[in-house]
């Protein structure tokens, strides 16, 4: 068997298998579960989807700063704009590998690979260390998590500013795939530092996006909504290690169930929720990709002004 069916074949016995899974628990809960969903606030719920966009566009911000520096010239915002969304809008199709190779053939060479190396790196750390310091807060001691977050921030900055390491690291692990090379290019310190600072408050916009899609459903605190957040964060985190899978789904959905039933909480609450997140998260991307595809006529040349 050749390694392109054995990467298919595997793709979607690990989607169907993650499917079957998540199936079984919304069949559980089918009762609680429809009957919630049908109790659901309208204006919540378009305040999460406006507040939740914004979140996202933000990330956006990055994407444009890290293409401008790794392709070394700059482009305009609305191309960039439609690169960004339009990639993550096909995420939720054939899978993440697909939004990265979108890129690449529109970028050309290398900075592609450098730009989502990057950019995924960088996500991935803020995302996971505010899942850990939410946690650690609620559970264990808020003093900690408080004190944390100055220290998040600073190993934020300090992976920008050490890039070199992660490519170095993935021309190692992905040694036959085209384009991943070692780089000895750094983050300017203004860049890095305005990659912190966006990224932070696109945090703090999903962390309020989040609250009001919890409160379309049902009432509650919002320290408890923050903990679901960041429940579901740690969820989107092991999805998307799973990239042959389309948008991680049925993974992430049965990850959350499982780690929320690790922490106590009710069942019916997690895959109502689970659920929902998704819907609400693939209507974000739609709403966006669909806004960058419209505003897009013709690939520009860079912007020299």
């Amino acid at each position: 068997m050749n390694t392109d069916r054995l990467k298919r074949l595997l793709s979607v016995t690990l989607t169907v298998a993650a499917c079957g899974c998540l199936a079984i628990l919304v069949w559980h809960e089918r009762h609680s579960l429809f009957s919630t969903l049908a109790a659901i606030r309208l204006a919540p719920l378009l305040v999460s989807l406006a507040v939740g966009s914004i979140s996202i566009a933000l990330t956006f911000l990055l994407f444009h700063d890290l293409v401008t520096h790794y392709a070394n010239r700059p482009f305009q915002r609305k191309y960039t704009f439609f690169l960004y969304t339009a990639g993550q809008l096909i995420k939720h199709i054939p899978g993440k590998i697909w939004s990265y190779l979108f890129h690449i053939n529109e970028l050309r060479g290398d900075s592609a690979i450098k730009v989502n190396l990057h950019l995924l790196a960088f996500n991935s750390a803020a995302n996971v260390g505010f899942a850990i310091l939410v946690l650690t807060g609620y559970y264990f001691n808020a003093v900690i998590a408080v004190m944390g977050i100055p220290v998040l921030l600073w190993s934020l900055y300090v992976l920008n500013r050490f890039t070199p390491l992660i490519f170095a690291l993935a021309s190692r692990l992905f040694a036959r795939v085209p384009g991943i090379t070692t780089s000895n290019e750094r983050v300017p310190y203004a860049v890095s530092t305005r990659l912190v600072v966006v990224k932070a408050i696109s945090l703090s916009a999903y962390i309020v996006a989040w609250y009001a899609l919890i409160s379309s459903v049902v009432p509650i605190d919002f320290s408890q909504s923050v903990v679901l957040c960041a429940l579901y964060t740690i969820a989107w985190f092991v999805g998307m290690l799973a990239i042959v899978v389309p948008s991680g789904i049925g993974i992430r959905e049965v990850v959350f169930v499982l780690i929320g039933r690790a922490f106590d909480l009710d069942n019916t609450l997690l895959v109502t929720f689970g659920i929902l997140a998704r819907f609400w998260l693939v209507a974000i991307d739609a709403l966006l990709g669909v806004t960058g595809i419209l505003s897009f006529r013709r690939k520009p040349e860079p912007d020299h002004a």
